[in-house]
This record gives structure tokens, C-alpha cells and sequence, in this order.
């Protein structure tokens, strides 16, 4: 296995036996400074991020023949990631709008395509905000947006994402459409509001 850690050759202490997340962990203890981390994986040429990002940290290195690492400031990959966060949720509520007049002119299939892709971009939203806060090392009990806790309005969130989960499951397109219709707005503008509240702490 080769080690490339920002292009350069590394040469890593532990066995290929160990799996992929002690390479990240050796790495970060042994080269990056106080103000970097690992911020991006690729293995053999292949990105590794998404669904399957778990489960290739737990894969021996022996796995791979080259392991590129690439670092980074940890306030700079914050930044981006609320950047993403932004774009996704800007995307999303124009979808949300299209899936509305869908169900209300009987096209469910066309609001159900549409709705996967925002509740995939909601998953991401909120994966990014989780990720951002454990970066910046915040309580975000103490993040406040109009008086409110950042943990109680994302709790809030949550709630109603269980909502749209039980009205598709239900097919109940009826709460469905009131859902995102009358109630969702307020849920991308805690997003937006979050994120903002993000970007004053970088």
C-alpha cells in the first residue's frame, strides 16, 4: 500500500491489517498541525464519501494500493460545507414548490422523484450542519436564532421530516401536500438560519 498525504509520499507505521480509519487517525496525529486535518479520502483513484464512507473506514489498508490523504483548515472545510448547505437548500425550495403543484394536479410520480431528491439534499443539509458543529467544537445547545436553541429548532426539523416519512408511507398525499406546503418553509428558514449562525463563529 502507498500513503500520499497532500501529494507527498508517507510512510505509514501501522500493517495493512489495521483498518482505514487508523491511517486517518495516525495521520492526523502524526503529521497534521493544530490548525489542519484530514479533510477528503481517496482510495485507488475513488473518492470516498457518502453511504459508503462508514464502511471503507472499516476496511484493512491492505484493501487498497494507494491511499491519497488531503488536508486541510477545518474552518475552510466548514465553509464550504455551509456553502453546499446553501445550494441544497436554495435547490430544494424550488423543488418543494413543484412538488406542491404536482400533487395538486394528480402527478404523483413526477412529486415523488422530486421529493427523493430533496429529502436526499435534507439528509445532506443536516449531515453538513452536524458535521460543521463537531468541527468548530460548539454547543449547539448554545447557538441561539431568535431566542430559540439551535438543538430545539433542529429538533423541530426532524419532527416534520418524520411527518413527510409517515405521509409517503401512508400515501397520504392530502397531508403530504399541507406538509410542505404550509409547514416546510419554516423548516428551510431554521436551515438557513443555522447556517448563518454557522458562518459568525468561523
Amino acid at each position: 500500500m502507498e500513503v500520499f498525504v497532500d501529494d507527498r509520499p508517507y510512510q505509514a507505521a501501522l500493517n495493512d491489517k489495521e483498518p482505514l480509519s487508523a491511517l486517518i487517525n495516525e495521520v492526523r496525529d502524526r503529521v497534521c498541525v493544530e490548525d489542519r486535518i484530514v479533510v477528503h479520502i481517496r482510495c485507488d483513484g475513488a473518492d470516498i464519501t457518502g453511504s459508503s464512507f462508514e464502511e471503507r473506514m472499516t476496511q484493512p489498508c491492505g484493501t487498497y494500493q494507494r491511499v491519497d490523504l488531503f488536508t486541510g483548515s477545518p474552518k475552510d472545510l466548514v465553509d464550504d460545507a455551509l456553502d453546499q448547505a446553501d445550494d441544497l437548500l436554495g435547490q430544494s425550495e424550488a423543488d418543494r414548490v413543484k412538488i406542491v403543484d404536482a400533487l395538486a394536479a394528480g402527478r404523483t410520480p413526477e412529486a415523488i422523484d422530486l421529493l427523493a431528491r430533496c429529502m436526499h439534499a435534507w439528509h445532506q443539509v443536516h449531515q453538513g450542519i452536524a458535521n460543521s458543529v463537531s468541527i468548530l467544537k460548539l454547543d449547539v445547545n448554545g447557538i441561539q436564532i431568535d431566542g430559540k436553541s439551535a438543538a430545539d429548532l433542529l429538533e423541530t426539523t426532524r419532527d416534520r421530516l418524520l411527518q413527510v416519512r409517515d405521509a409517503i408511507e401512508g400515501h397520504d398525499f392530502v397531508l403530504l401536500s399541507d406538509t410542505l406546503q404550509y409547514e416546510f418553509e419554516e423548516v428551510i428558514n431554521t436551515w438557513k438560519g443555522v447556517v448563518a449562525a454557522l458562518r459568525e463563529r468561523l
